[in-house]
Formats: structure tokens, sequence, C-alpha cells
């Protein structure tokens, strides 16, 4: 599938905007950790799925998912 631009800007405005929504329903500040993980989890899980993806990509999720872990464990 395709999408030209218009459709493209229309499907980011739609991400930013339920990413806005989490955000505004967090309650707690261990809810950011969680959605932030949430995220970078999704992410290595598409990029996994998708054969021509970018190592460099990847590995740049996974390295960013262990520095939330370490941070998380240390406070």
């Amino acid at each position: 599938m395709k999408l030209n631009q218009t459709s493209m800007n229309k499907l980011f405005d739609l991400m930013m905007m339920t990413f806005k929504f989490q955000i505004m329903r967090i309650k707690y500040p261990e809810e950011i950790y969680q959605l932030t993980m949430n995220h970078l989890n999704m992410l290595l899980e598409i990029l996994s799925k998708d054969p021509t993806h970018n190592n460099d990509i990847m590995e740049l999720v996974k390295e960013n998912i262990e520095y939330f872990q370490k941070v998380i464990l240390f406070n």
C-alpha cells in the first residue's frame, strides 16, 4: 500500500493526537516509563517483522530499551 503526501500527513497527525491523548491520561510518573517502554517495544516488534529494516535502527531501539531499564532500576 502506498500513501500520498496528504494521507501521510493525516496519518502522522492521527498518531500525534493519539500520543498526546496517552500523555494527557498519565496520572503517575511511573506511567511515563511504562508508556515509553511500550512504544519502544512495539517499535522493536514492527522492525523485526520488516525484512528490509535497517539493523542500526533496531540496535538503537534495543540500546534505548536497556538504558531505560537501567535508569528505572537506579530509582
